[in-house]
């Protein structure tokens, strides 16, 4: 198995360190629900939550291989992952350290608005987003 990462320095994959090839498993979903709000007034409303999730100790996430789904209702819906990169000292075969910057959590926004003006009034509005992968395991 031959993973890279778009944040690993010089070009470095985790292909070739010890123990990165032995164990790749899927994860997920993890979700976030912005909770439906209802349109009282002229001004509109908003719905948006954040969470923030960590890999593991022993394992840090594909960011290549991130899938997002979204199921919602309103104006301005939104999916938003946000990666978290971390220094990391993984081993080459040789045991010499090699460090890079690889994903061991990432936040994941979920936003939707109802709109505003008075034809709005009554209107919802709600976002469920899922977020799916792979974490791959190393050896520290």
């Amino acid at each position: 198995m031959n993973i890279a990462f778009t944040s690993i320095a010089a070009g470095v994959t985790l292909s070739g360190l010890v123990g990165t090839a032995a164990h790749a498993e899927p994860f997920g979903p993890l979700t976030v629900h912005a909770q439906e709000v209802r349109n009282t007034d002229t001004k509109g409303r908003t719905t948006d939550e954040v969470a923030t999730f960590n890999a593991p100790a022993d394992r840090i996430f594909d960011e290549k291989r991130f899938s997002i789904t979204q199921e919602g209702h309103g104006k301005a819906q939104s999916c938003t992952l946000i990666p978290i990169r971390t220094p990391v000292t993984l081993y080459a075969e040789d045991r010499s350290p090699v460090e890079l910057t690889a994903v061991t959590s990432f936040s994941l926004r979920a936003h939707a608005e109802t709109g505003s003006g008075a034809g709005r009034l009554g209107e919802t509005a709600f976002m469920r987003c899922n977020a799916s992968g792979w974490y791959v395991e190393y050896k520290r």
